[in-house]
């Protein structure tokens, strides 16, 4: 797709030919297809990313409808990764694409990280909600020198506009990125003291503890539900812009390369 596309005929005149070009080259990580994966691989499909690996073990179940992209009531109990990748590839034809369906562990996260050697990553997109994981992921990035949007908490809270990108060391007002550092100091080691080259995506707005909602709904009747019994509500124009700011945060991550 070198050269002018005219599905991206306006994204190239702004970004310019030079990052433009270097966004159709570039492959990119997304690990998390939920509210915030969701919409952040659709901003870099939509802005003409050359290729694309997408991580995410779960399947679709009825209250991801209110915030996932790909969430419709007839997809119900479908791989997440599945649907996202059909609708990719219905944007864009041409884009490469790599699926895994897979949750981020320690044990498999090699498989996950160590891209083809002629298609190496250029960034990845941290939306996964699991701490310890989440840890992991941050710090082997960190290791490997892979430039990372990592998104924060968007539970809880309603207010776009209180949505941020800033490098993880230099967050305010979000105890969830603070215990973050706190935990990769304790059990990694890892200094804060100058920046990351982790972006974290986050919120001032002060969560709403008391916003509580079953999680998630069954798949299919008769199903458990693996995932436990509450977590905080979330809204779309939330998690949507968490998504939005995280495919920007991942471009101007190719600008400055």
């Amino acid at each position: 797709m070198n050269g002018f596309h005219p599905y991206f005929e306006r994204i190239q005149k702004l970004l310019g030919n030079p990052l433009f070009e270097r966004l159709q080259k570039a492959h990119i990580l997304v690990v998390g297809l939920g509210g915030v994966g969701s919409y952040a691989v659709e901003a870099l499909v939509r802005s003409g990313v050359g290729m694309l690996t997408l991580v995410d073990f779960d399947l679709l179940s009825a209250s991801n409808i209110n915030r996932q992209l790909h969430a419709m009531p007839c997809h119900i109990a479908r791989p997440k990764v599945e649907l996202m990748a059909e609708r990719c590839l219905a944007i864009n034809p041409q884009l490469r694409l790599i699926k895994q369906c897979l949750s981020y562990h320690p044990h498999n996260a090699d498989t996950i990280l160590n891209a083809p050697k002629e298609t190496p990553y250029a960034v990845a997109i941290d939306a996964i909600d699991q701490t310890q994981n989440k840890l992991h992921l941050i710090h082997n990035c960190m290791q490997r020198k892979l430039p990372l949007i990592s998104a924060m908490g968007a539970a809880g809270r309603l207010n776009p506009a209180a949505i941020r990108s800033d490098d993880l060391a230099h967050t305010q007002m979000d105890p969830f990125a603070k215990n973050i550092r706190r935990q990769l100091r304790r059990k990694y080691g890892c200094s804060f003291s100058s920046p990351t080259n982790v972006t974290a995506i986050y919120s001032t707005e002060i969560r709403n503890p008391n916003a509580l909602a079953p999680r998630p709904s069954p798949l299919v009747d008769g199903q458990e539900s693996p995932h436990g019994h509450q977590t905080l509500g979330s809204a779309v124009f939330v998690t949507a812009v968490f998504g939005m700011h995280a495919a920007a945060a991942a471009i101007a991550k190719l600008n400055s390369l």
